[in-house]
């Protein structure tokens, strides 16, 4: 994979699932780290934004 390759995969993994199924043990890994930070992160910030006191 180019340089340019691997940053969209790791955007679109992190913010969704994997656009194809990784090859190799090693990106499976981080395929599965990046998905789960990422639905964490979102989940987060919508909870943060949700529960703004307002003003």
């Amino acid at each position: 994979m180019t340089f340019g390759d691997s940053l969209y995969y790791s955007i679109v993994t992190f913010t969704t699932s994997p656009p194809a199924e990784p090859t190799g043990v090693w990106m499976r890994v981080m395929a599965g780290v990046e998905t789960f930070a990422g639905s964490t992160t979102i989940v987060f910030l919508g909870y943060v934004l949700g529960t703004r006191e307002r003003v």
